[in-house]
């Protein structure tokens, strides 16, 4: 069979009973439909869909749903997507065409992005309460009705969607609060975007070319309308008992009648020197300036208002073109083409390597994926400018930032509308007047071993994003939180140092989320939630540990005592876990408290050794054959450590020296063939920790001799810091 014969031979995968299911519980029904999970989390379609009902059908929340460029196809009614009642959900790089509704939202809040949504009765939909969603970056085309509808839904955000030859372009009813930006609604039937019954909306840099009524806005007041591209075939703007809306900055370009009011009063300008609109058809001259235009002298702005009734006109109408004003900080751009903009930038290109070759003082905005940003030690430094980013990645997917220091912005780095599969890596980001890392509607990304540091927001900030992990970082001394989390779910914080804060976290509207191992020290407020004494406010709920014996977090203002083991607590013997549980509030509890800080080790490529200590431990080493380090606390308190040895590094039955000196160690009954978990104590000043495993009679000796020589080089190197304290 040739290659054209087997490509007309590809044939769509239906499910039997025309839905594809993703079931609350994770699993997929039918099972041999053509989407594929390896965790629960991210399901990815391997194959066209094609269906006479639903198309799929999510009853799973926190998840992702690539289609990964696959067609999910309808029969002219029912649903391409439905997402009823569903939260953290995205949607991303499918086709969805002829179905009633491609997209169907109810009650919902997430991410819809770089899809195709073609040839349906309705695009996209939001319907009642579907609030806090992001439609970025999709193709909404050809649909019979509208291209993106919201009905009784606030607080969405539609961001640089194409939105081309659709009935309707963008429709709201009784919608509030939401943002329209940076769209292309070009050559829809009938409106570009429609506002009904609708208040308190933003529209800011979208072009609306070719619509027949490019906005139009019935019973709507209070929105916002600027920086707009306005050039259609009949009417730029229609109202029609609609007022106090704000209009102005846009470009109304040759429309058959610019703008129309029926029963309508509104504000076309910002004042003064800020302006109004640029109209094709003014008429007036530029001599004079100042807000009464009667100074001599150009500024731009016509001498005369531009009237459109007797109760509308704008007073200080354009003179040119209105573009946005260029940022106060000059930017690097790194292309979507991979060239190094302006080329003067001290950036090396090496492929698809860009590193530094010395401090930079721009922003820096990556428009290309699959790149990696080395800073190779130098600085990006602002002058913490109002809005400025560091580092900025804007629906950009596998950019690794990794060895910069970045401070003096707004906010240091920044993933934005829908952003995947990113890694922030070894950065110290510090001093930001904003957030030192900030992600909004953006997944899959890590973000490990960073200091984020002395930033006047937060440390690291999460909105509206999920199944990121965040590891191993040092977030401290932020002024309002350490680490902040809104609308997001299934992200997971592991071995972070979070110390100094206001607040160590702040959770709101979210859920499902993990934190465990984490040392979170001296926090005004170890965690906040701003539902406590707040009924309006649903309480945020995530998972403080990860079971017996691995542990939950170490809590600096913890009291309890560590008497017991086992994962009821209730035999005898101390395994460095607190036998009560830490209570945060009443919906969430840290079930398994550590009794001192954790830390994990590298020991080899494959192996890593964890310890649960209250002494400062620095100088591991392990080779192999034995394991070493010291030990620090306070002369004469009590030191304990708990260290889990990964069998496959060493496995026998283990002694402890201390300075040379063997001390009785536990094995903890929790111990199993492929983790050993030892706990042991002694006194503090500093101490050096050598474990071994047990070896024959005769090797004991030998290593006696050994461990004591260590004991005495030790020692001496002790003697000379104490006899220089005591002068």
């Amino acid at each position: 069979m040739g290659i054209f014969a087997l490509a007309f031979n590809i044939q769509p995968a239906k499910a039997e009973s025309g839905t594809i299911y993703i079931r609350a519980d994770g699993s997929i029904d039918p099972p041999d439909a053509p989407i594929s999970t390896v965790d629960n989390v991210t399901y990815t379609l391997s194959g066209n869909i094609t269906s006479d009902a639903d198309g799929i059908v999510i009853e799973r929340d926190n998840i992702v749903v690539d289609g990964a460029g696959y067609t999910v196809q309808g029969a002219g009614s029912g649903n391409g997507t439905d997402l009823t009642s569903r939260s953290n959900i995205t949607i991303k790089n499918t086709t969805i065409k002829t179905f009633g509704n491609g997209i169907w939202l109810d009650g919902s809040n997430n991410m819809i992005c770089r899809n195709n949504v073609t040839n349906n009765e309705e695009g996209i939909v939001l319907w009642e309460f579907s609030d806090h969603n992001n439609i970025s970056g999709n193709n909404v085309t050809t649909n019979n009705g509208r291209g993106i509808w919201l009905a009784f839904s606030s607080d969405n955000s539609i961001v640089e969607n194409n939105i081309t030859g659709n009935a309707n372009g963008i429709w709201f009813h009784s919608s509030s609060n939401n943002s329209i930006s940076g769209n292309s609604i070009v050559a829809n039937n009938y409106n570009g975007i429609f506002l009904d019954s609708s208040s308190n909306n933003t529209s800011f840099q979208n072009s609306l070319i070719d619509n027949l009524y490019d906005v139009k806005l019935e019973y709507s007041s209070s929105n916002s309308i600027s920086g707009n591209t306005i050039s259609g075939e009949y009417v730029g703007i229609s109202l029609w008992e609609s007022s106090n809306n704000l209009i102005y900055h846009n470009d109304f370009l040759s429309n058959t009648f610019q703008a129309s009011n029926y029963y309508s009063v509104n504000v076309w300008e910002n004042g003064y020197p800020s302006g109004g609109n640029y109209w094709t058809d003014y008429k007036g001259k530029d001599s004079f300036r100042g807000p009464y235009q009667n100074e001599t002298g150009e500024d731009s702005i016509g001498d005369t208002p531009y009237v459109i009734d007797t109760n509308n006109s704008d007073r200080y109408p354009l003179m040119v073109p209105w573009t946005p004003t260029p940022p106060t900080s000059p930017v690097v751009y790194i292309r979507a083409d991979g060239k190094v903009d302006p080329s003067t930038a001290p950036i090396q290109r090496d492929g698809d390597i860009y590193i530094f070759t010395t401090n930079i003082h721009k922003e820096i905005v990556v428009q290309r994926s699959n790149v990696i940003i080395d800073g190779n030690g130098y600085t990006l430094q602002g002058t913490r400018t109002y809005q400025s980013k560091g580092i900025c990645l804007s629906s950009i997917d596998n950019v690794t930032i990794k060895d910069t220091d970045i401070k003096d912005f707004w906010w240091g780095i920044t993933l934005w509308e829908s952003s995947f599969s990113n890694n922030i890596l070894e950065n110290n980001i510090t001093a930001n007047s904003g957030d030192g890392i900030w992600l909004q509607y953006s997944s899959n990304n890590t973000i490990a071993r960073n200091r984020v540091t002395a930033n006047s927001d937060f440390g690291v900030r999460l909105d509206s994003s999920l199944s990121n992990i965040i590891i191993e970082n040092t977030i401290g001394g932020n002024d309002i939180a350490g680490v902040f989390i809104s609308y997001s779910s299934n992200n997971t914080f592991t071995g972070n140092n979070i110390v100094n804060n206001q607040d160590g976290v702040w959770l709101e509207y979210l859920s499902s989320n993990k934190f465990y191992h984490n040392n979170l020290i001296n926090n005004t407020h170890q965690v906040y939630d701003p539902s406590r004494g707040n009924p309006g406010i649903p309480p945020s709920i995530s998972v403080w540990d990860s079971g017996y014996p691995s542990g939950g977090n170490y809590w600096s203002d913890y009291d309890g005592t560590d008497l017991l083991n086992g994962p009821y607590r209730n035999e005898t013997g101390s395994d460095g876990i607190g036998d009560a549980e830490y209570a945060i509030d009443g919906n969430n509890t840290d079930h398994y408290p550590l009794m001192g800080m954790f830390s994990d080790f590298n020991a080899t490529s494959e192996c890593r050794v964890q310890t649960v200590c209250n002494s400062s431990i620095s100088g591991f080493k392990s080779d192999g054959t034995s394991i070493s380090f010291n030990v620090t606390g306070e002369d004469g308190t009590a030191g304990f450590c708990r260290i889990c040895i990964p069998t496959a590094l060493m496995n026998a039955t283990y002694r402890v020296f201390v300075n040379g000196t063997e001390i009785q160690c536990n094995l903890l009954p929790c111990s199993n063939s492929t983790h050993s978990y030892l706990h042991f104590t002694y006194s503090h000043s500093t101490e050096q920790i050598v474990i071994v495993p047990e070896f024959p009679s005769f090797m004991i000796l030998p290593l006696f001799m050994l461990f004591t020589m260590l004991a005495v080089v030790f020692m001496q190197r002790k003697i000379p810091r104490k006899q220089k304290n005591s002068r």
